[in-house]
């Protein structure tokens, strides 16, 4: 026991309630209710030594109250408490012991007991305290304090280009955006900002997330797989053509990614989605993951053979092909279940494939016979929405025969984007707003009930043509994002309430 009795002496209780307190930041919590409680149990447990060892107790919470108002009034001068004169008595003494070890013990992990306690219950304090402030870079298990009003903006994030394409992780809590580069990033806050750089980028392309979380499929002129932590390149695969398609422009000196005819047969540009650049800019690229993660599909442009490729992932095996003679594909997305693709094309149309059969199972052809920008499935997999883009409309259509569902008609310049909400009743759809003159002013976005097709909400934040649009997993949120005309200027991701 003589080697344990240094524990008990005046200079030794100063020193442990030092260390505590330099493991704390230098200051413990003060908590009196909670740390009373936790010495009156301590004491029904060790009733019997509850005398010899409350002089002990005490200085030790003196010393912490000491401590605190040190670091309050950092001039003040930490005294020494003086310890009561010893006794004669073994059993009141501060200098020998003969009680167990165990009981040496038990105080010792009554004062670390008091410190840990109090300091988070002092953290939960701070934190209740700091839930107004503006918010930070916050890991991606948090949660923060939502807006609840519908249409409010949680969080604006910036980018050089234009932005094509936008994405949610499955828990809610992460977006990917695509213009340029592709940027990773904390939905809520902006922060924790991964950046990615695909190679051979010459124009607009989507960027994915697989289904677990932990990859992104880009696909530029080929396909490239990251790790979404790190930003990592996993693996590239090999490039199916090398060259990439346009649509020029008849009688203009400019190009355009998507176009359209009217009835009258006049090409008509693209005002929301057009470039300015060289003849050699390719249209954008789509890219999908199926549900299981084990392919991913994406449209190759290539002229002379254009088609939608499934990618066996990892080995980069090609696991099948849907070719078009001369029809662009567009836009491409798996059915839920992961037995189907959709495919929009140049042809005003949305063929619906099986995996592994060489025929489309069927081919839905836009009734306006305008462009479809941008197809998705309902959460169920019985209906697709598809942007009749010309029209201004957004059909939802029984994706085995096409019956007509529902049509909604509450934009009033080209649909470029659509989403469903994660419980099937309402969908998202992006499109430009336009003055009474029929100049672009900015961006729009409608939320409209699928079974009523009544406009439920619109939102007007977006600077820019509205190209994506994304409805967060948990339902809660609504991701648009936006670029002017040229794809060098600026552009923005806006996450706001969904309601």
């Amino acid at each position: 026991m003589a080697e344990n009795e240094h524990f008990f002496t005046p200079e030794s209780v100063d020193e442990q309630v030092e260390r505590l307190s330099a493991q704390h930041d230098g200051r413990f919590p003060t908590e009196d209710e909670a740390s009373r409680y936790l010495m009156k149990d301590l004491h029904h447990a060790y009733q019997a030594q509850v005398e010899q060892r409350q002089q002990t107790l005490e200085r030790a919470w003196q010393r912490i109250q000491q401590r605190n108002r040190l670091v309050e009034s950092p001039t003040e001068i930490l005294p020494v408490i003086q310890g009561e004169p010893r006794r004669g008595s073994r059993r009141n003494g501060w200098v020998r012991y003969s009680q167990p070890l165990n009981m040496i013990a038990a105080v010792i992990v009554a004062c670390l007991l008091i410190g840990s306690l109090l300091v988070v219950l002092n953290i939960a304090r701070q934190g209740q305290h700091s839930s107004t402030a503006r918010p930070t870079a916050t890991s991606a298990a948090s949660t923060p304090v939502l807006p609840s009003q519908q249409g409010a903006t949680v969080y604006t994030y910036p980018d050089s280009s234009a932005i094509y394409s936008v994405d949610w992780s499955q828990d809610s809590t992460r977006i990917i955006s695509s213009g340029s580069t592709v940027r990773i990033w904390d939905a809520t806050t902006g922060g924790h900002v991964v950046t990615l750089t695909p190679a051979q980028v010459t124009g607009p392309f989507a960027a994915r997330w697989s289904s677990d979380n932990k990859f992104i499929a880009t696909a530029t002129s080929g396909l490239q797989i990251w790790n979404a932590a790190t930003g990592n390149l996993v693996t590239s695969c090999p490039t199916p053509s090398n060259q990439t398609a346009v649509a020029p422009l008849k009688n203009s000196g400019s190009s355009a990614f998507f176009s359209y005819e009217n009835s009258s047969g006049a090409l008509h540009r693209a005002l929301a989605i057009s470039t300015s650049l060289t003849d050699k800019e390719p249209v954008p690229v789509s890219v999908a993951w199926s549900p299981d993660g084990k392919y991913v599909a994406f449209t190759d442009k290539n002229p002379a053979k254009p088609m939608v490729v499934v990618w066996d992932i990892p080995s980069c095996k090609i696991a099948d092909t849907h070719p078009y003679k001369k029809d662009i594909p567009y836009d491409v997305k798996w059915s839920p279940d992961g037995k189907y693709l959709a495919v929009a094309t140049s042809d005003r149309i949305v063929q619906v494939w099986e995996m592994g059969k060489g025929q489309p199972t069927y081919t839905y052809h836009d009734p306006y016979v305008t462009d479809i920008f941008s197809i998705a499935w309902s959460p169920d997999g019985k209906w697709i929405a598809s942007t009749s883009f010309g029209s201004h409309k957004v059909e939802v259509w029984d994706a085995l025969n096409g019956a007509l569902i529902q049509e909604y008609s509450g934009h009033t310049a080209a649909v470029t984007s659509l989403a469903w909400s994660p419980d099937g009743k309402k969908i998202v759809s992006g499109s430009s707003s336009m003055d009474a003159n029929g100049d672009i002013t900015g961006g729009e976005v409608q939320i409209w009930d699928v079974k009523t097709s009544q406009t439920l909400y619109t939102y007007h934040d977006n600077a820019h043509p509205v190209l994506a649009v994304a409805w967060s997993p948990n339902g809660k949120l609504i991701a648009s994002a936006d670029g002017d005309k040229s794809s060098t200027s600026d552009g923005e991701v806006k996450v706001w309430v969904a309601g």
